[in-house]
């Protein structure tokens, strides 16, 4: 019985991280922004970290409610005239996890 009580160990061994396998974090707080990012002609709305370029939200679809209460998807050209005023960035994909930021 004493035998049995030395092979149970007092503290179990760290294994490392099975969800991330990063090696490097990030430095600082995330600040997000709003921007356009173009993929294959097709605008998405977004928010992009000001320091590092990593890609926050990103929106698929955009849509808007009409009278009956229902929504309707916007068009590429409504989408690019309700954004207008926001930063356009071109991305060769759209799984990417950052973009290039200019400094």
């Amino acid at each position: 019985m004493e035998s049995l009580n030395n092979e149970i160990p007092k503290h179990r061994k760290k294994k490392q991280s099975s969800t991330s396998k990063s090696s490097e974090k990030s430095k600082h707080k995330h600040e997000y922004k709003d921007v356009l990012l173009i993929h294959n002609d097709r605008p998405h709305w977004a928010t992009v970290c000001k320091i590092c370029g990593k890609i926050g939200d990103l929106h698929f679809f955009e849509t808007e409610k009409t009278e009956d209460g229902l929504y309707r998807q916007l068009d590429f050209g409504e989408v690019f005239e309700k954004y207008k005023h926001l930063e356009n960035i071109v991305i060769e994909d759209i799984w990417q996890k950052y973009v290039p930021i200019d400094n």
